[in-house]
């Protein structure tokens, strides 16, 4: 009889104990739910806005072409071409400017 009394003394404290770690595993994945439901929302928001970034890095390279450049400082700025200054340089004469002091 007495041995009944610790082998069901032990089986409940077993029992128990199996219980409150049932119960401590649910609660903390009860707390991690909302989390990782926000880890989901966050990473959604990061693939949208990689996906913006890479359109707008298209956008740049696409808006920084020369010609595009030339035709909106002629169009919107009205800017004109630099004037076209063609140097010769004589075989005799060195490439080097003197100037003489007043």
């Amino acid at each position: 009889m007495k041995r009944q009394k610790i082998r069901f003394r032990f089986y409940m404290i077993l029992y128990s104990l199996i219980a409150i770690i049932a119960v401590a595993g649910l609660a903390i994945n009860i707390q991690t739910i909302p989390i990782n439901e926000n880890i989901q929302k966050l990473s959604g928001q990061v693939k949208k806005l990689r996906d913006e970034n890479q359109e707008l890095k298209l956008k740049v390279l696409s808006a920084t072409r020369l010609e595009l450049v030339d035709q909106m400082a002629t169009d919107q700025l009205h800017m004109s071409p630099p004037k076209q200054v063609i140097y010769i340089q004589q075989k005799d004469k060195p490439n080097v400017f003197h100037h003489a002091a007043p």
